[in-house]
């Protein structure tokens, strides 16, 4: 079977289920990458050099362009991510048989401009997504809800997500780290963006050192936020608790996440995904993830691998059970390691997906898989 999977840039998010989807389909999976990465990505240290021989830069020209073409007249299995739908639906109009499935985050991210959102996906999804072959692979907990909310994809829409590199090294090993901290270890990452709330971090670290404990509290990240953080800092006499590092590169953020005993996963419903909080889990890290990031309900089980809250009460709450208790942090911990190490990674999709594919392709459904990646939605 041929996979082919088209999307803006090839980076680091893909390229674990690449990898394996193109060693599962013994060489038979192509990545197509419409256009070159975004300056401000390349800022904060994502790489586009050295890529794999499967990625084919279509906007490069016409010849390679023309070579993409080829490659998804000869797929059995085309993957559209995040492309131009007019891009899509060129590729769908010439090729009427193969089978689609269409990677999205949730379409209604936030209540404003809710109609055109609706309008966009009415144009696109009813010429498209509505066919008999097309099928949706959900990058939220809530595109489903979404998508069927106005009539799409309705019983044909399949857990799904972002599946960062994840380390093979053992939680034992993790936890020793962890364990060396002298004091109570807390992360947060992110772009400094109102939707992600880092001030919610900050109110945090407010709220433990009034309850006297003795913590630190490292921001990674930049954004339009940093200036009010670092004052606010300052206003409270946080600054030897909260430590701004900026944007540093992919690489440092795993040891940061290594070290940390807490990681904050503050994001609201603007969050699609939140890869962070995978590589937070595959880290060892005891989470509390905001329930309205696309990523926490599908990741995280209530008091078993992580926390979860709705508000700042509960995530408050959440914090100082942790902060008291370092049992449960690393019972949380290693069991959210287990999560990914286990269940949510790029080689359990690649394995499952050519599997899945026969399926649909031939039942027009697939009940292979009872919960995790590629389970119905």
């Amino acid at each position: 079977m041929k996979v082919v999977f088209v999307s803006n840039t090839f980076h680091h998010h893909q390229a674990n289920v690449s990898e394996n989807l193109y060693k599962v389909t013994n060489g038979n999976y192509i990545f197509i990458e419409t256009e070159p990465m975004r300056q401000d990505r390349l800022q904060l240290g994502w790489k586009n050099d050295n890529l794999p021989t499967y990625v084919i830069q279509a906007w490069k020209g016409k010849t390679e362009e023309k070579q993409c073409m080829d490659e998804i007249i000869r797929a059995d299995v085309i993957i559209f991510g995040a492309i131009p739908p007019r891009y899509i639906m060129k590729i769908r109009s010439q090729n009427q048989n193969k089978l689609f499935f269409v990677y999205s985050e949730r379409l209604l991210k936030k209540d404003s401009n809710v109609l055109i959102k609706l309008l966009k996906g009415v144009k696109y999804h009813f010429l498209s997504g509505n066919c008999k072959n097309s099928y949706l692979l959900c990058a939220s907990a809530y595109a489903a809800d979404d998508y069927n909310s106005i009539g799409l994809y309705r019983n044909k829409t399949y857990k799904y997500g972002y599946f960062p590199e994840y380390q093979k090294k053992s939680y034992d090993s993790i936890l020793e780290l962890k364990k060396k901290n002298q004091k109570l270890s807390l992360l947060w990452c992110g772009r400094l963006i109102d939707w992600k709330h880092p001030d919610n971090a900050i109110l945090i670290a407010e709220y433990l050192k009034y309850k006297g404990f003795d913590f630190c509290l490292d921001i990674i990240g930049d954004g339009d936020m940093k200036d009010e953080l670092k004052k606010r800092v300052e206003e409270k006499d946080l600054m030897n608790n909260v430590f701004f590092h900026g944007a540093v590169d992919t690489s440092m953020v795993h040891v940061f996440m290594e070290k940390a005993d807490i990681y904050l996963f503050t994001s609201d419903r603007g969050e699609g995904w939140g890869a962070v909080l995978n590589e937070a889990m595959n880290s060892g890290c005891a989470v509390v993830a905001n329930i309205n990031a696309g990523s926490t309900p599908y990741l995280v089980t209530n008091g078993k691998n992580g926390f979860v809250y709705n508000n700042y009460s509960e995530l408050q709450n959440c914090v100082e059970q942790l902060a008291r208790n370092q049992e449960l942090r690393e019972n949380l911990g290693k069991e959210a390691y287990r999560t990914i190490n286990e269940e949510w990674n790029g080689k359990v999709v690649a394995e499952r997906f050519i599997d899945f594919a026969k399926e649909i392709k031939k039942y027009g459904e697939c009940n292979l898989y009872e919960s995790g990646v590629l389970s119905k939605c």
